[in-house]
């Protein structure tokens, strides 16, 4: 097998998981008994986060703008 194949095998799921309160829980469960967690991963945690209130930012948008307009139009009358 090629080394591509033997380092997807070596993947946790903390290195692929990509919802953030999952890979919190995964943190959780398979952490140290000392509860220290790898910067990395701390870092992977924070991205994921970061790119999760992002998204959902941007889904929430149109509503916003759309409310912003019909609040516009209600200052018309």
């Amino acid at each position: 097998m090629g080394t591509a194949h033997r380092t997807i095998e070596k993947l946790r799921k903390v290195d692929t998981e990509t919802d953030p309160e999952a890979l919190f829980n995964e943190l959780l469960m398979q952490g140290r008994p000392d509860d220290w967690v790898t910067p990395h991963l701390i870092n992977r945690l924070r991205l994921l986060e970061e790119n999760q209130q992002l998204q959902r930012s941007e889904e929430q948008q149109p509503y916003t703008e759309y409310q912003a307009l019909l609040l516009e139009r209600e200052g018309d009358d």
